[in-house]
């Protein structure tokens, strides 16, 4: 059964082929949809798993800058409280 979209007559007053659609028509064109829909649903699903891995190995370096930050800090403290303290037993000598 043909589906009327757009209403056209000929000189009888019958429907023309121009605003028909057939089902066959109908359902290739929702084959179509479906396939694009899939496909950018696909798309999106690639793109956030990419995204949270992206953002993990982000957090993941983030980390490991500051472990190496506070490290170096730590040293570097260590080594300014010897300085201190030999200096000031320099000085009670």
């Amino acid at each position: 059964m043909p589906v009327v979209v757009e209403g056209r007559k000929n000189n009888e007053g019958e429907e023309t082929d121009e605003g028909e659609l057939s089902v066959a028509s109908l359902k290739h064109q929702l084959s179509t949809l479906t396939s694009s829909l899939y496909t950018v649903t696909e798309q999106k699903s690639k793109m956030e798993a990419t995204y949270i891995s992206d953002r993990r190995k982000m957090k993941v370096t983030n980390y490991m800058y500051i472990t190496d930050l506070v490290s170096h800090l730590c040293r570097h403290l260590i080594f300014l409280t010897l300085n201190v303290l030999s200096t000031t037993c320099c000085v009670l000598l």
